[in-house]
């Protein structure tokens, strides 16, 4: 929980409804892992990881509002411990963190986008779940998602690394 980034996702597989921990599965903590190597982050040691809903939430839904607001925890968790960059992951995720001054969009469209919440930096990207879907059927896609890993996101790193340095609070 002391990382200086917090990966946010939209909620539980079924992998991690059965352990009780976000990305369990396999397939998709292989992908994040890659993801967070190419934004120069060392997991779990620079990040923590946590869904939006925690519970499970039958036929692979998304998340209703009611939901939503039912499971605030993670708010707590950034007041505790508040992180120096969100990675949002997914369309869910980003539409719950952004300012409602901006408009709604497509993941496609806020792939690699940052804005602030709570007066930290987001940077927004697809979820794991998502890019190991469209790796085989959509590469052109798939290179363009995790290509914002080596660039907005690892500039935000990169950027949070100096302010930490300047700033050690």
């Amino acid at each position: 929980p002391m990382a200086p980034v917090l990966v946010i996702a939209e909620k539980n597989g079924l992998a991690e409804a059965a352990l009780g921990e976000p990305f369990a599965s396999p397939v998709t903590r292989g992908e994040l892992m890659r993801n967070l190597g190419k934004a120069g982050l060392h997991p779990w040691h620079d990040v923590c990881a946590t869904n939006l809903v925690l519970c499970g939430i039958p036929e692979s839904r998304p998340p209703s509002q009611q939901e939503l607001q039912n499971c605030q925890w993670w708010q707590r968790l950034i007041e505790l411990a508040p992180p120096h960059l969100i990675i949002a992951l997914g369309q869910v995720v980003i539409e719950h963190l952004k300012p409602p001054e901006l408009h709604s969009r497509s993941v496609t469209d806020w792939n690699g986008l940052t804005f602030t919440w709570r007066a930290i930096p987001v940077v927004c990207s697809y979820n794991p779940a998502y890019l190991i879907r469209i790796r085989d059927s959509n590469p052109d896609l798939y290179r363009q998602a995790v290509a914002v890993w080596r660039g907005p996101i690892r500039t935000a790193v990169q950027t949070m690394s100096r302010h930490a340095v300047r700033n050690p609070s």
